[in-house]
């Protein structure tokens, strides 16, 4: 029995998360790529000295996803 929960907590852990980069922006930082509704997507910090964005380019489809600090 403890095997076969163990397997089963295996198997619903989160597999690991694929490696990042981090680059100089280029297109990567263009403002049509922020995902609407923009209010859910863009963070301020440090009174607004600090913006966290989620951007989403569609291509290339390998790593569409961006995030810009």
């Amino acid at each position: 029995m403890r095997s076969v929960l163990t397997a089963a907590l295996l198997a619903l852990a989160p597999c690991a998360a694929a490696a990042q980069s981090v680059t100089h922006c280029n297109w990567q930082s263009d403002v049509r790529g922020i995902i609407e509704p923009w209010e859910d997507n863009i963070r301020a910090f440090a009174d607004g000295k600090v913006r966290v964005i989620q951007m989403n380019f569609i291509e290339p489809a390998a790593g569409p996803i961006n995030l810009v600090i």
